[in-house]
């Protein structure tokens, strides 16, 4: 959940997850969340495992607001030790994925160079996530990653298993692409995805709008059988950037339990019926 809801203070954030039937939820990493009310500190991390246990709701990943764009050594060093501190937050939680926005060129700087300092700076912090089996996830977010071909290329050219995309399927028709190409784009993306942002849109650029699951423009259901063929077997979470989001919520989180409950337990019939 992102924006409005993110800003309850963290206790009534993870109520509300609770009351509106979800089984997960992602952690957001950025010191202003949740009204500033959670510092992921030791006693902070205690905060969170103990009331989202008492609520029996899973961290499923943890959001890193990182700026991977950065040209010196220096900078560097500070959005690697961030990540490093998230993944050291995630394992302590229980949360398998570390979500990573990408960042935007710089000023009078190119695509390609960009694309290589995002490479760098993920290469940096991968043998920490490697080494604790935790997944960095690059959400397709800003000018870059939003290009699937980018946002591939990145995960592709770390080339670690640990390094993932967070494929966030509004963002796309956000960016310009048409309905149709982000199914497309869903179909090559999904099976090299570590997280999951299910959203659904109308319009695209200065005319995009988060409407609820199924009123948008994108075909929902087509994209939910994509992601199920890619073989994802993680949490799909809910994102609504839109108005009534303590409604809207709870009526997503229904829509995708009511579709993706049988997924496991259907997978391993099949597997066990071809013997």
């Amino acid at each position: 959940m992102w924006r409005g809801l993110v800003d309850l203070p963290f206790p009534q954030f993870v109520e509300y997850c609770r009351e509106a039937g979800a089984e997960v939820m992602e952690l957001s990493g950025y010191p202003k969340s949740y009204s500033g009310t959670l510092v992921l500190d030791e006693n902070g991390v205690e905060q969170v495992r103990t009331l989202t246990r008492q609520a029996g709701i899973e961290v499923c990943a943890v959001g890193c607001p990182t700026d991977l764009v950065q040209p010196t050594p220096e900078s560097r060093a500070e959005q690697v030790a961030m990540i490093k501190r998230m993944v050291d937050v995630a394992q302590a939680l229980g949360a398998r994925t570390v979500g990573l926005k990408a960042g935007n060129p710089l000023e009078g700087m190119g695509g390609d160079e960009a694309q290589a300092l995002m490479i760098q700076t993920i290469k940096e912090a991968a043998p920490c996530a490697h080494e604790r089996k935790t997944f960095l996830a690059l959400e397709n977010g800003g000018t870059l990653a939003n290009d699937h071909t980018r946002l591939l290329a990145v995960v592709n050219g770390v080339c670690d298993p640990y390094v993932r995309a967070l494929l966030d399927v509004g963002n796309f028709r956000r960016q310009g692409y048409t309905p149709k190409e982000v199914l497309r784009v869903v179909e090559e993306v999904a099976p090299l995805s570590a997280h999951i942002h299910f959203k659904d849109a109308k319009g695209s650029r200065k005319e995009f709008q988060n409407v609820p699951l199924g009123e948008g423009d994108l075909d929902m259901e087509a994209i939910l059988r994509a992601i199920r063929v890619a073989g994802y077997v993680q949490p799909l979470c809910a994102q609504y950037e839109g108005p009534d989001q303590p409604g809207v919520y709870k009526r997503d989180i229904a829509w995708i339990r009511s579709r993706v409950q049988d997924w496991e337990t259907e997978s391993a019939h099949k597997l066990v019926a071809a013997g």
